[in-house]
């Protein structure tokens, strides 16, 4: 198995924190040691350092690669010698391996260049590798003259491709440590902070948010490397979600992501950090191709506890306080603050499942218009099962307490509070008294979302009759009613039946609120319980409840009079999926 050249990380275990997978987690500092790869001298002025090793089986046979990476310490220009370069096996075969086409001939003065070599061999049976070895070899006599240049042990040191185990215990990774990859010419330093799972046309996508750091003081680029997937039976090769290059600043740190595409029943029990190399080869009509593949570099482990333990290590959120956000994401100004001041279950009439439905009030503090971040939630209960969040709906963003015309927010004014909802379809058997949340990103790494931030809550507690009634941002106390019955005679006879009430209307938050974001609604029902009549009426806008003593009638009901009657109240919302109504009351005749 192969091992690192040198160990170049500083633990840094952080706290672990619930995300699709069952982890996520928030780096925290380290810095880690730097080391270079052992490096041997060849020649005068020239030293060369082992980056890469293969021993890999293919549908074509065995292939053995090698990339060398050459430096030049004089201040002249230097020729690549024009040495073997052969690897030996444990069996005492030795095997020849051709130059890339691309390799350089030469190396600029105190430059460094990586060459890269390459043989398929035909062999059915597993070989391993025990010395890579330089020889001048002289054909102009006769017999040709070897001469040995150098000899490396490489015992141990191949990959042997991407359904490799890492073992050695110095290239194994704890969730959150920091480390920089082995045998990468570059500064910069990683820790894994999240990983979650989505569903795509093509199949479940496994993305993993990691951390990079620029300890120096120059400007640095991430180098490429990618994340695969290993499971206890299969590995999924991975491939970094942003396309371009992604620079850091001196002392700057940013977030990367990779996309793992996995099967459906896939369960990933950690993560082989691996960089690619190539090689170019020259067919017999001079026509180039590109020999790719990768080198695992490290393996990093993911936490194996219960779901139990994932939701107790969490932080417990408190309604209404500000939710701290990634400090990493450009996609949601500083000037806005976002906190989930409610959560509850709501009813879907006759549809088989139940909506859970969080409010979440956005505060625009600076001194222009914002757009609705690209925000998206998701909840998961203890049990493990996760619920994505469909659009949110909300405001249209006018000043605040003022009325609201429009169904979806587009901006959020200056010095504005405004609220958004995210509606989660649930079956009709999930009760829990407590959820997981994740606030997630739609943009930094689309077409999938990235973590923000992850917390755990306590649903508030369902009673009816309460004092107040909670409909945020409104408390409405129903401080008297009376049911009562009148009689029509033309044309024919029939009832109306008439609420009085005596309500108390607080807004507890100036925020701006759509007329739809809640309503009350008030169900006539008989003695057996059957809904005769149904009346809705919004909290603020047009026709809206009022503070004080008002009548709400239920007109040409029937033509039986109904002894018993009774009404149920109910809190309603319009929601993407449709409207959901949660009952808050009952009122007895």
């Amino acid at each position: 198995m192969r091992k690192p050249w040198k160990k170049t990380i500083t633990a840094a275990m952080i706290s672990v924190s619930l995300m699709t997978s069952g982890y996520a987690a928030y780096a925290a500092e380290a810095v880690p040691a730097v080391h270079d790869l052992p490096s041997y001298p060849l020649a005068d002025h020239l030293q060369v350092e082992l980056k890469s090793l293969l021993n890999e089986r293919t549908a074509g046979g065995i292939r053995i690669g090698a990339v060398i990476r050459m430096s030049n310490d004089s201040d002249k220009i230097t020729r690549v010698p024009e040495y073997e370069v052969r690897v030996t096996t444990t069996d005492g075969v030795s095997y020849t391996l051709q130059p890339s086409a691309s390799n350089p001939r030469s190396l600029q003065p105190k430059a460094t260049v990586e060459l890269s070599y390459l043989c398929v061999i035909d062999r059915s049976d597993e070989i391993s590798l025990s010395k890579l070895s330089w020889v001048d070899v002289d054909e102009y006599v006769y017999p040709k003259k070897e001469t040995p240049i150098l000899a490396l042990d490489v015992a141990s040191l191949s990959w042997k491709g991407t359904d490799s185990t890492i073992e050695d215990p110095e290239a194994i990774m704890k969730w959150g440590e920091v480390f920089r990859i082995p045998a990468i010419d570059s500064p910069l330093q990683y820790s894994p902070v999240d990983i979650s799972d989505t569903m795509t046309q093509t199949g479940p996508v496994t993305v993993v948010k990691m951390q990079v750091a620029n300890p120096t003081d120059k400007k640095e680029t991430v180098p490429d490397f990618s994340l695969d997937g290993k499971s206890a039976s299969k590995t999924y090769p991975g491939k970094r979600v942003e396309a371009g290059p992604v620079t850091l600043e001196p002392q700057e740190k940013k977030e990367i992501h990779f996309a793992i595409p996995t099967d459906a029943d896939a369960r990933l029990t950690s993560l082989n950090v691996v960089t690619p190399e190539s090689y170019t080869q020259i067919d017999a009509q001079g026509k180039a191709s590109v020999v790719q593949y990768t080198i695992g570099r490290l393996n990093v482990l993911l936490p194996e506890a219960g779901l139990a333990q994932q939701l107790a290590r969490l932080p417990e959120y408190t309604f209404g306080t500000p939710i701290k956000l990634s400090l990493f994401t450009d996609k949601v100004d500083p000037n806005l603050t976002t906190s989930l001041v409610d959560m509850r279950f709501y009813e879907n009439e006759g549809k088989g499942y139940q909506t859970a439905v969080a409010k979440v009030v956005l505060d625009n503090k600076g001194d222009k218009p914002l757009i609705l971040p690209p925000l998206a939630a998701e909840i998961v209960t203890p049990e493990g099962y996760r619920y994505s969040s469909i659009r949110p709906g909300g405001s249209s963003g006018t000043q605040a307490g003022g009325s609201a015309a429009g169904a979806a927010l587009q901006q959020i004014m200056p010095n504005t509070k405004t609220v958004v909802t995210y509606a989660f379809l649930m079956p009709e058997s999930e009760k829990p008294e407590q959820l997981a949340v994740k606030l997630q990103d739609t943009l930094s790494a689309a077409p999938y979302t990235s973590t923000l931030t992850a917390f755990k809550i306590s649903l508030p507690e369902e009673k009816l009759n309460r004092d107040p009634i909670a409909f945020y941002p409104f408390e409405v106390r129903i401080k008297d009613y009376s049911i009562n019955t009148q009689v029509n005679s033309v044309p024919s006879i029939s009832y109306n039946y008439r609420l009085h009430l005596n309500l108390e209307i607080n807004q507890v938050e100036e925020v701006a609120v759509d007329p739809s974001l809640t309503q009350m609604e008030f169900d006539l029902l008989d003695q057996d319980g059957n809904t005769m009549a149904t009346l809705v009426r919004p909290l603020i806008g047009t026709g809206k409840l009022a503070r004080g003593i008002q009548d709400l009638y239920f007109n040409n009901v029937g033509n039986e009079y109904m002894n018993n009657m009774s009404i149920n109240v109910y809190e309603t919302i319009t929601t993407p999926a449709g409207p959901v109504k949660r009952l808050v009351a009952q009122l007895k005749q």
